[in-house]
């Protein structure tokens, strides 16, 4: 393919290793090499070798690598084989290389032990990803140990030596055609030959169809034979599908001692308990940007799947995706979310079908555990995500009970148009933005109308008119997104007793706007019970605890939800929120700082770490970030009532009157909440005005209602007897 030279990079002050690419390639094949150049360049560990740069100035095409002082694995196998911990060591270093690749949907294609190189230190790199498949003087690899070649140019890509049955018949590589070089290359480390062998091209071809490999000689262990009768199995779809599959077999060969070739001892390390999981952002590789949402959409597929079994933990998607394109490593993602191992991977989808390439991680030691390869059509996607679950589950030795193991099995076709409707609603409903969630009920509302058989749209759109009609947002009448919210949750249920995300929205329902505080209860009980993974039933039942008096429930509820998602905007939020609730204000203001520092544009956070200035008397601060949050929000209502209300607080009685007007006069074209006027009226000490405004809310059912009896905006009041008879009215218990 071309000539190497070691060179010095004189702006980064560093040897590489420059490929300048033959001059003889064609045009196409010479771009097909720089493309596969670029997408390995996208590789990062610590056994690929790293490309740089790839370059084409017209006259000259080159790669720059990772310079490498080592020497290939052919050149220090032994004639009798290296020693059995040698073997599994460097087994498990090119299976954890490769699995790196494969969970990025790059495929060598052409694995041999010339394209491995041995430092001195014991590490082994693999060269050339998606490059040496296409050489043109690619041999048939059926030299001897002193490089004589036999035969001549390899039609095909790869060397025949190592290449799968499948590839042979002219199929494209996949994964599994790299784990069958992998078993070549153990069979080779363990005995010093390879396991397939004949005096011309042809006879060797023929062997590798049609017979069986060379049995492994007695010295080799029980369990390291299993592993490469695996990797080498004629039929691909009994072979490991991805290496991540081979790393967690050879790690758990049974060996007494590794001994390595400098005298250290390695035996595997024993396997904790895996308690909490996450489930990072699944890169898209379909090559279409607009398929973000759908692979961000698989993404939280997967974790409400997993976040049925109750054996685990699993941290929510909004702490999840805020990983997403980030090159960290993973012991120090999962330290940060406080989980015992991730679960990454790959979405492609193309056409009317779905790939996807999954790998299971410690994160003590970055090792892979697990990797599978799926497809199927997208009608099946449901179907498909509830299989990776199981498998995760199984893989981690998790006990699942008959109604988990039930519910995990039953999944149902889709339809995908609706599907990716379904996907898309939920991604905006997730951003919690007023524009966003107006559209989110637009995605779900079709989703349902596709497919009005998929019970969790139903749920989705029950949870996006709960969150319009919400006064923390108040975009909707309470009167038109609850009743609809109610209607979508009871037809998600209809269609799916189990669905806690229904029983959730029904729940707080229940709650914020019926004030039927018994089935509020009975109903985000049921859904924890069903989901105790999923945090935005905690959020709700933490309100229904405050508003119950039960504020030491109501707090641990918040931490659970915290536990569900470390880094979740909303979680976060809420939290902060419950300080302020009970009077904590320095804790409030400091819990909403560090929000904020996971973004800044949360419009919430500032809303609540606003309002804990006012009660520590520091009214500067907290009217800008009202402001700030007004200006966020393209001066949404609920936000505007807000600085109202602050305005009024810091002795600006004229901006509070005007914010008051400016209201009024923006009800004429969207839903203002009562709600808010009533505390701009409050906070200016206008009492008769404030209950007039406050008694519309009460007619309105306005959700924010539950909270009157310990809101401190009403601490002053709350001797006055239209209060106590408001508070009578709501039906506390």
């Amino acid at each position: 393919m071309g000539i190497v030279y070691r060179a010095y990079d004189l702006k980064l002050k560093r040897d590489v290793a420059i490929k300048l690419l033959q001059g003889t390639l064609d045009a196409q094949a010479r771009q097909q090499v720089l493309r596969e150049a670029q997408a390995a360049s996208a590789l990062n560990h610590p056994g690929i070798c790293t490309v740089f740069e790839v370059e084409d100035d017209g006259a000259q095409a080159f790669i720059v690598m990772e310079f490498i002082e080592g020497r290939q694995l052919d050149q220090i196998i032994p004639p009798g084989g290296l020693t059995p911990g040698v073997v599994l060591d460097y087994g498990v270093q090119m299976a954890d290389a490769l699995a790196h690749a494969h969970g990025r949907g790059v495929v060598h294609r052409d694995v041999k032990p010339p394209n491995v190189l041995v430092t001195r230190q014991g590490r082994l790199k693999i060269l050339d990803f998606g490059l040496a498949n296409r050489s043109p003087l690619t041999t048939f690899g059926m030299s001897t140990r002193s490089g004589a070649s036999l035969g001549q140019a390899d039609p095909l890509a790869g060397t025949l030596a190592y290449m799968a049955p499948e590839q042979l018949q002219g199929e494209a590589a996949t994964t599994r055609s790299d784990v069958w070089s992998l078993g070549v290359v153990l069979y080779e480390m363990a005995t010093g030959r390879r396991p397939f062998s004949g005096s011309t091209p042809f006879a060797l071809s023929s062997v590798m169809l049609h017979g069986a490999p060379d049995a492994l000689p007695g010295t080799v262990s029980a369990g390291l034979k299993r592993v490469v009768q695996r990797c080498l199995s004629a039929d691909p779809s009994r072979r490991y599908q991805q290496a991540g599959e081979v790393h967690a077999a050879l790690e758990a060969v049974p060996v007494p001692e590794r001994t390595l070739r400098h005298g250290t001892a390695r035996r595997p390390a024993p396997r904790a308990r895996i308690k909490a999981l996450a489930v990072l952002p699944l890169e898209n590789l379909s090559g279409d940007s607009n398929d973000e949402h759908f692979a961000d959409g698989m993404t939280d597929a997967l974790i409400t799947t997993l976040a049925q079994i109750r054996a685990l933990r699993i941290i929510s998607r909004t702490s999840t995706m805020r990983y997403k394109g980030a090159r960290r490593p993973l012991p120090e993602i999962a330290q940060e979310l406080h989980v015992d191992a991730v679960v990454e991977g790959t979405v492609v989808r193309a056409g009317g079908r779905v790939r996807i390439n999954a790998q299971l991680i410690h994160a003590a030691t970055d090792a892979h555990l697990w990797a599978r390869q799926y497809e199927t059509d997208l009608r099946d996607v449901l179907a498909l995500q509830s299989e990776v679950a199981r498998a995760i589950a199984d893989e981690i030795q998790v006990q699942l009970s008959p109604q988990e193991r039930a519910r995990l099995a039953g999944s149902r076709p889709v339809d995908p148009v609706a599907y990716e409707a379904f996907l898309v609603g939920r991604h905006l409903w997730y951003r919690r933005s007023p524009d966003a969630l107006g559209k989110a009920v637009e995605y779900l509302q079709q989703a349902v109308t596709m497919d009005p058989s998929y019970a969790l749209a139903h749920a989705a759109l029950a949870d996006a008119y709960v969150s319009l009609g919400w006064d923390l947002f108040g975009l909707s009448p309470p009167s038109e997104s609850y009743p609809r919210a109610k209607q979508a949750a009871q037809r998600a249920l209809a269609l799916d007793p189990d669905c806690a995300e229904a029983h959730a929205a029904l729940g707080w329902s229940a709650a914020g706007y019926d004030w039927d505080w018994a089935t509020a209860e009975q109903e985000m009980r049921r859904a924890i019970e069903l989901k105790p993974q999923y945090g935005p039933v905690h959020i709700w039942y933490s309100h229904f605890l405050r508003a119950m008096g039960r504020c030491e429930e109501s707090l641990a509820e918040s931490r659970r939800a915290i536990a569900c998602d470390p880094l979740g905007l909303v979680l976060n939020m809420h939290m902060g929120w419950h300080h302020l609730y009970s009077q904590q204000y320095d804790a409030a203001v400091a819990q909403c700082q560090k929000t904020l520092e996971l973004d800044p544009t949360f419009i919430q956070a500032r809303i609540f770490l606003g309002e804990a200035y006012l009660f520590l008397g520091r009214f500067g601060e907290a009217i800008a970030q009202m402001e700030e949050a007004v200006r966020l929000s393209g001066r949404a209502p609920s936000y505007l009532a807000d600085l109202g209300h602050a305005y009024a607080l810091a002795g600006r009685q004229a901006d509070a009157v005007a914010t008051v007007a400016e209201l009024q006069t923006l009800s004429a074209d969207r839903f203002v909440s009562p709600r808010g006027i009533a505390d701009i009226y409050f906070g200016l000490g206008r009492l008769d005005e404030a209950f007039e405004w406050l008694d519309q809310a009460f007619v309105q059912r306005s959700g924010w209602l539950v909270h009157v009896r310990e809101n401190p905006r009403y601490a002053r009041v709350r001797s006055d007897p239209r209060y106590l008879d408001l508070v009578h009215r709501l039906n506390f218990p």
